[in-house]
C-alpha cells in the first residue's frame, strides 16, 4: 500500500486493505491519491509509481472509446456510475476491468475495480455455444421444430420448411398437429404423459404430413422435452426425418416384386401345361365316356333308374373335379397384392405335392412320399419354434 504523503489519511488506508477488490482513491481533479493491494495486482508492479496521475493515465484504456468513458467516470459530475474498459498493465498486457464509483469520502471518492477476464471468457464461451447451437438448429440436415406445452410451433428450421413447402413465417404458432394430414388420429396421451412426467426420455411415432400443395409427406417424429431449473417442461423438441423418398422406393418395389410374381405364376402355369392338359383330359374323359354309356343304355332300354342315377352322380363328381383344377390355376395366376400370414404347413405341402404330381405324370415319373429318418428332428424343431411362439409343421420325402 503506498499512499501520497499530501494526504495522511491512515484511517482511509486501513480501511482500503480490508477490501478484497481493487480501489483507487481519486480526487477531485481525477488523480489517483491512493489503492490498495488488489489494485496495484490489477494494474501491475509499477503501479505505485501512478500516484498522483488521473485514473485516465494509469489503467491506460486500450481504445479512444474507453479512455473518453473513464475520463467521464472520473469527473465532478460522471457520466455513469459504472462501466466496463480494456485497461492496459504496467507490462503491456490487456486486462477487462469492470469499475464502479462510489459516493464522496470528503475531498475523495472511490473507484472499485473487479478483474472479468473470467466473466467475459465464460460469456464468450457460452455466446459461442449459443451461436453453435443456432448454426445447428438453422442447417441441420433432418427437419426440427420447437413447440411450447400446447403443440404451437415457436421457430422451424430450413429443412422442416422445405420438407412441407412452406415459409417460416407461415407456421409461426400454427399447431403442429395441424398440419399432419386429415386420416392420422393423435393417439399418443399417454406416450405424452409419460414424456411430460419424465418416464421416458424420448417419444417416436411415425406421422403422415400434408404439404403446402396437398402432397403426402412420410415423416419419423421425435420428441423431447426441455426442462427448466425446477426441472418443469418449458417447450417441446421435435425432430422430424422425411422418409417420403423411403416409402414410395418401397411402394415401387412391392409392386414389382408383384408383378414378378404374377409372370412368375403363368410361366409355370406354361411349364407345367402338359401336367394340366392330362389332369383336365381325364374328368373329360370320364364324363364323355359316362355319358355315351347312358345314353346307349337308355337307347336300348337296358339300364334301371338306379343305375342311371349312379351313373350321372359319377358324371357330376367327375365335372367337379374338374372345375377344382380350373378354380386353382384361375387362384393360381390371379393378380392380388402379396401379404404375409400363417399357414398350414401340412396343407401347403399337399398343395405343392399336387401340382408337382401333374407336372410328374406328364412326364411319366412316379412322385411318392414316405417317412424319412428325419422326421422325428423336424417335429422337434416344429415344437420348440410354436414353444417360443414360431409355427411349423412336418412332413417328410424321399
Amino acid at each position: 500500500m503506498r499512499r501520497d504523503e499530501s494526504t495522511g489519511d491512515d484511517a482511509l488506508l486501513d480501511i482500503l486493505s480490508a477490501i478484497p477488490e481493487g480501489v483507487f482513491a481519486v480526487d477531485l481533479e481525477g488523480r489517483v491519491v491512493c489503492l490498495n493491494d488488489a489494485a496495484k495486482q490489477l494494474v501491475g508492479d509499477d503501479a505505485e509509481s501512478g500516484i498522483g496521475k488521473s485514473l485516465t493515465d494509469l489503467l491506460r484504456p486500450a481504445g479512444t472509446t474507453d479512455r473518453s468513458a473513464l475520463a467521464g467516470l472520473t469527473g465532478e459530475a460522471p457520466d455513469a456510475g459504472q462501466l466496463e474498459i480494456r485497461a492496459t498493465r504496467t507490462d503491456g498486457s490487456i486486462v477487462p476491468l469492470a469499475l464502479s464509483r462510489g459516493g464522496r469520502l470528503g475531498e475523495r471518492y472511490l473507484v472499485v475495480a473487479h478483474d472479468i477476464t473470467t466473466r467475459q471468457r465464460a460469456t464468450g464461451q457460452l455466446t459461442m455455444a449459443q451461436q453453435e447451437l443456432e448454426l445447428i438448429f438453422r442447417h441441420a440436415p433432418i427437419g426440427m421444430v420447437i413447440c411450447d406445452l400446447s403443440g404451437r410451433i415457436l421457430r422451424t428450421n430450413q429443412a422442416f420448411c422445405s420438407m412441407l413447402g412452406y415459409e417460416a413465417d407461415n407456421l409461426y404458432e400454427r399447431e403442429l398437429a395441424s398440419l399432419y394430414h386429415p386420416d392420422v388420429q393423435e393417439t399418443q396421451e399417454e406416450q405424452r404423459r409419460q414424456l411430460f412426467e419424465g418416464e421416458i426420455v424420448c417419444l417416436r411415432v411415425e406421422k403422415r404430413f400434408r404439404s403446402a400443395n396437398g402432397d403426402t409427406v412420410f415423416g419419423v417424429n421425435r420428441y423431447s422435452v426441455i426442462r427448466g431449473r425446477d426441472d418443469e417442461p418449458v417447450m417441446i423438441v421435435a425432430q422430424v426425418l422425411d422418409r417420403t423418398s423411403r416409402v414410395r422406393a418401397d411402394l415401387e418395389i412391392r409392386g414389382h416384386r408383384e408383378r414378378i410374381a404374377e409372370v412368375s405364376r403363368l410361366g409355370t402355369i406354361a411349364e407345367m401345361a402338359a401336367g394340366i392338359s392330362h389332369e383336365l383330359n381325364q374328368p373329360l374323359t370320364a364324363i364323355s365316356n359316362y355319358s355315351q354309356a347312358c345314353l346307349r343304355l337308355i337307347r336300348d332300354e337296358a339300364i334301371e333308374p338306379d343305375e342311371l342315377q349312379a351313373i350321372m352322380g359319377k358324371i357330376a363328381d367327375q365335372a367337379v373335379r374338374a372345375s377344382n383344377v380350373i378354380s386353382g390355376l384361375r387362384r393360381f395366376v390371379k393378380k392380388r397384392p402379396l401379404s404375409r400370414k400363417t399357414t398350414n404347413v401340412s396343407r401347403l405341402l399337399s398343395e405343392v405335392l399336387l401340382l408337382a404330381g401333374m407336372d410328374a405324370k406328364a412326364n411319366s415319373c412316379l412322385l411318392y412320399t414316405s417317412p424319412s429318418p428325419r422326421d422325428e428332428q423336424f417335429h422337434l424343431v416344429c415344437r420348440l419354434l410354436l414353444e417360443k411362439g414360431g409355427g411349423g409343421g412336418g412332413g417328410g420325402g424321399g
